[in-house]
């Protein structure tokens, strides 16, 4: 896979500054961010499609950011290790760093995920099913005409 383009990392960049409250906690912003794709993605791809696309968007960032190495995808046999949802995880695993060094390794999952997505099922319909979950549309045109 390539790497997300510019755009798509602005974009990811931007969607998670609208999930980080006050104190910032871009920890917790990734969380909800991944739960809103959740939402939006599963009628599409299905919730286990949705883990698995995160899944590899992660396993793509652990090799910018080794401080990754501590989330585990879901497995299709439960264990010991399968505590949480993929939000939570990422939540815990993000935690671990300094808060200002949480934003960026969480700005590529995400930047990763929305390349994999526009790979997967275009750019229109990458805008137009993640639009439910951010509604504005600004986001919509700009990342069509950066296509």
């Amino acid at each position: 896979m390539k790497k997300p383009s510019t755009a798509q990392v602005e974009w990811a960049r931007r969607l998670l500054a609208r999930e980080v409250r006050t104190p910032p906690d871009p920890a917790y912003a990734a969380a909800r961010m991944y739960e809103r794709v959740l939402v939006q993605l599963a009628p599409l791809v299905g919730t286990a499609g949705v883990h698995a696309l995160f899944a590899r968007s992660v396993k793509l960032a652990k090799l910018e950011y080794p401080c990754l190495d501590a989330f585990h995808p879901p497995s299709a046999v439960l264990g010991p290790i399968d505590i949480g949802s993929p939000a939570e995880r990422l939540r815990d695993c993000l935690q671990k760093q300094q808060p200002v060094e949480t934003l960026e390794p969480a700005v590529v999952v995400f930047a990763n995920l929305l390349s994999l997505l526009t790979a997967f099922i275009g750019a229109r319909l990458t805008a137009q099913v993640l639009e439910g979950a951010w509604p504005e549309r600004s986001e919509r045109v700009s990342i069509e005409r950066k296509r």
